[in-house]
């Protein structure tokens, strides 16, 4: 994947940014394996405790969540 920014994804997407738009996202990870550069997401909320240990910089997610990465909300 190439480095793109989160606000370029989200144009990409049609998505809303609900953080910093200039993180630099380099690949996607899921929420337990993250990284720095990595974008992973929430789509079961049976996952959202792993929200609060993730390294991810940003996650993608059909709503505004508390999470400490940004996020990348979309409609599907």
């Amino acid at each position: 994947m190439q480095a793109r920014t989160l606000g370029e994804l989200a144009e990409y997407v049609g998505g809303r940014v609900v953080g910093d738009r200039d993180i630099i996202i380099r690949s996607a990870a899921t929420l337990k394996g993250a990284g720095e550069g990595d974008i992973s997401f929430l789509a079961n909320r049976k996952y959202e405790s792993q929200l609060e240990t993730t390294r991810a910089n940003a996650v993608v997610t059909s709503k505004e969540i508390k999470s400490p990465a940004a996020l990348l909300i979309v409609d599907d």
